[in-house]
């Protein structure tokens, strides 16, 4: 016997991540005089150095920072500042393909996204978190439901190219 799983395409890939409530920073001692340990969420191509930067440090990765709510890509300057998270908070990334853009959450609230070059999209692109401490994290793929509504991303992004197309000077929702 043969099994089949029908599936349809989404072109939106998501992944989130929980920081535990327990776990002891790493003593790093210069680090940890000077700010609060960094998890970091986002997603980067395979020509990222995961080894030795931070999700964001470089222009092959993007990354939503814990310690000060930054949200990165290139040079390790922040394009955009959130809410920090940390022990307790649920942190997610996005890929969305239709929209050509890559983008975060926090504790199940959208907050922005930023744009993906042509090839970046037609480069695979992986999910990436970044540590600089010991506190362990829980990733989720979708095995549990997601603390963001993924649904309601899908379909405001639906909405979104459709008033693109109809009304292109209207169109310009913030979420």
């Amino acid at each position: 016997d043969e099994t089949y799983l029908a599936a349809a395409p989404s072109l939106v890939a998501y992944f989130e991540i929980r920081v535990a409530m327990t776990g002891a920073p790493a003593r790093a001692p210069a680090r940890a005089a000077a700010a609060p340990p960094c998890v970091a969420v986002g997603a980067a191509t395979a020509r990222f150095d995961a080894s030795r930067l931070m999700p964001g440090w470089d222009e092959h990765s993007w990354g939503y920072h814990g310690d000060d709510g930054g949200r990165f890509h290139g040079e390790g300057a922040a394009t955009a500042r959130d809410p920090p998270f940390g022990r307790g908070d649920v942190a997610g990334c996005g890929i969305d393909r239709g929209r050509g853009e890559v983008f975060f959450t926090r504790n199940g609230a959208f907050l922005g996204a930023a744009p993906l070059s042509a090839d970046d999209l037609a480069s695979p692109i992986y999910p990436t978190v970044g540590l600089d401490h010991a506190d362990p994290v829980h990733v989720n793929f979708g095995s549990e439901p997601f603390a963001y509504d993924l649904a309601s991303h899908e379909d405001r992004a639906a909405l979104r190219a459709a008033l693109d197309r109809q009304c292109p000077g209207l169109a310009r929702l913030e979420t």
